[in-house]
């Protein structure tokens, strides 16, 4: 077992031993499914966008300079390995059901961690059949650009019954002492009205 703490000194730490070593680069590689959660929201399979995993998440970017997740692919009933999933569709597991039942989608922050360029792409449907399966989702990619500083929301993708039409997106970039936690933050570097356009965000 290995307890994660989020004192500066362990970073600092973590700092000295990588350059003692000669190690420029600290990768971090976990599965979805991996990630811990919070006590009375375990559902049996662990997801990043909990806010136990989103915890998770801000300790290793302190400490890691390249985070892997994944594959988070759809997996087989058959076969529950992520390295035997589907390579284009996620897997609805990983949607933290906590949020579901607590959060409308209509106005959602975005965290940025800075550091490397990044991609994301937010999936929706009726969550609540097969209908996905006849083409009823939406997709909407979002792009970092590290070097611009800038954050492009794509076109939206796709519908379905019962699909907003319109959000807003707050977008921190967090740092050190900002954007961090799983609490609701009250200020952002930006806020965004999205209508399904491609919209670019200078940050």
């Amino acid at each position: 077992m290995v307890c994660l703490t989020s004192n500066k000194i362990d970073t600092k730490l973590v700092s000295e031993a990588l350059k003692a070593l000669g190690k420029d680069n600290f990768a971090l590689i976990i599965h979805g499914s991996s990630f811990p959660s919070k006590n009375g929201e375990d559902t049996g399979f662990g997801t990043f966008n909990s806010a136990a995993g989103r915890d998770v998440i801000d300790y290793a970017h302190g400490i890691f300079n390249a985070l892997q997740l994944g594959p988070a692919g759809k997996t087989k009933s058959s076969d529950s390995s992520p390295y035997c999933g589907t390579i284009f569709s996620g897997n609805p597991l990983f949607i933290d059901l906590k949020q579901l039942t607590e959060k409308k989608w209509d106005n959602l922050t975005i965290r940025i961690y800075p550091g490397a360029n990044a991609e994301f792409t937010l999936y929706e449907d009726e969550f609540d059949n097969y209908n996905y399966e006849k083409g009823a989702y939406s997709t909407i990619t979002l792009k970092w650009n590290d070097q611009d500083r800038t954050l492009t929301i794509d076109d939206r993708k796709g519908s379905y019954k019962g699909m907003l039409k319109s959000r807003k997106f707050n977008l921190i970039v967090v740092e050190p002492g900002k954007g961090c936690g799983d609490g609701d933050s009250t200020t952002f570097d930006k806020s965004i009205s999205y209508r399904g356009k491609k919209v670019i965000a200078k940050l």
